[in-house]
């Protein structure tokens, strides 16, 4: 807590903390991780900084079973992988359509001006091997160009918007702005 400043304390007198006791840390100094086992896994836990009335929503879980395994799963503390999805080899685990994914990197590309395939795949969120169907199809279709290259294969390539590349980045944010 910031205090006043006191014009008749000294300099060198120390300042004394009016902060509880208790609040041995702030947000800042908190682990990321924290963060994230406090709001999913419960306070349990999160490590010091948790708070006691948050509880753990259950993940859904095939039962004992339709898994042939007769342990309760029912007793047993959720886990980080139980909420982190599996990474998607292609467009269909990721649960988009080459449209859907083609509208998104023209978007990403027209705010942009020009990325690497590399930089297009971290926008996105998804793998190279993913957005790399989509990039093919909007280099067939004259909606992107290819600027630039280096020798390490199309995810170092610097794409750039065509004009017809641009009309259709309008086109897709006229429809969503996302």
């Amino acid at each position: 807590m910031i205090q006043p400043i006191d014009p008749q304390r000294p300099e060198s007198e120390p300042v004394e903390s009016t902060a509880p006791p208790d609040q041995s840390t702030t947000p800042a100094d908190e682990e990321p991780n924290d963060l994230f086992r406090e709001l999913f896994l419960g306070a349990a836990n999160a490590g010091p900084s948790a708070t006691a009335n948050l509880t753990p929503k259950p993940a859904f879980r095939p039962s004992p079973s339709s898994t042939g395994t007769s342990k309760s799963t029912a007793s047993q503390k959720p886990t980080w992988e139980q909420f982190t999805p599996d990474r998607p080899d292609t467009l269909r685990d990721a649960g988009l359509t080459r449209g859907q994914l083609s509208d998104l990197l023209i978007k990403q590309l027209y705010l942009s001006g020009s990325l690497t395939g590399y930089a297009l795949a971290g926008h996105a969120r998804l793998p190279f091997t993913v957005i790399d169907e989509a990039l093919e199809f909007l280099k067939d279709e004259k909606c992107v160009e290819v600027a630039s290259g280096e020798m390490l294969g199309r995810i170092s390539y610097r794409f750039l918007l065509t004009e017809l590349g641009r009309q259709r980045a309008r086109e897709a944010f006229e429809q969503c702005r996302y």
